[in-house]
């Protein structure tokens, strides 16, 4: 008895579109589910438009403001939105931490759609330079390399993210 080549076809199409569907969800292209966020880009920028990027080995004022661009994937979402957090800590050359730039909030619990497949979100963020001390008087940030540290929160998601960076200070 020979079996007919529509009766192999069925079970051969049904295995095959099995296996792609599988490798989808295993790869991630299909639903919102993500073992850890990551990092996909980093970027010191010019303003808070985020369109230049400041040059390699570029010196800021003490009294310059940092501005900063990044992009974090791996966002779980709920009903198409997420809820995330942003914080900083600064730490200047000598290894102290700048005053109210202690895990301060850039960011906190906000909630916006998002495209659900992917997951990722693009930061601008400002980061003033330091003012407030006990005498009240300008402190600006310290001369040489000074530590950005941000702690990325998805909330929905329960993950975290550090991402730590240096920027120099002109003497």
């Amino acid at each position: 008895m020979m079996i007919g080549k529509d009766k192999v076809r069925k079970p051969m199409v049904f295995v095959v579109g099995l296996l792609v569907i599988s490798g989808l969800l295993l790869s991630g292209c299909l639903g919102d589910d993500y073992d850890e966020l990551e990092l996909n880009e980093f970027r010191f920028v010019e303003d808070e438009e985020a369109e230049d990027e400041i040059e390699e080995g570029y010196e800021y004022g003490a009294e310059e403001n940092v501005f900063i661009n990044f992009e974090v994937e791996g966002f779980e979402a709920d009903d198409g939105e997420v809820e995330r957090s942003v914080f900083v800590t600064i730490t200047d050359p000598d290894g102290e931490i700048y005053p109210d730039l202690d895990d301060t909030p850039l960011q906190e619990n906000i909630t916006s759609d998002i495209d659900a497949d992917w997951g990722i979100i693009e930061f601008t963020e400002i980061i003033t330079y330091p003012t407030e001390i006990e005498n009240e008087t300008e402190l600006g940030w310290a001369s040489g390399e000074n530590e950005i540290e941000l702690r990325v929160v998805d909330t929905i998601g329960d993950k975290e993210l550090t991402i730590t960076e240096t920027f120099v200070v002109e003497e």
